[in-house]
């Protein structure tokens, strides 16, 4: 995550939402969800994990391959 990126989603106020369900379709009403600003995904790696002497930003979570 480099440093315009993370500007863009502070401006946007953007958020995380997990939807958690049974899996059926039919009843939409049956699903929590739980929704997080970005700030709370916001984190700084430190050595080891970013290099020698590095602090860079990175965000925690990948995009799954597909829905399921």
């Amino acid at each position: 995550m480099n440093e315009t990126h993370h500007e863009i989603l502070l401006a946007q106020n953007a958020s995380i939402t997990f939807i958690l369900s049974t899996g059926s379709e039919r009843n939409k009403t049956d699903r929590l969800d739980i929704s997080f600003p970005y700030a709370a995904f916001d984190l700084m790696a430190k050595p080891p994990f970013a290099g020698l002497n590095e602090i860079v930003r990175y965000f925690p979570l990948k995009r799954a391959a597909n829905e399921s």
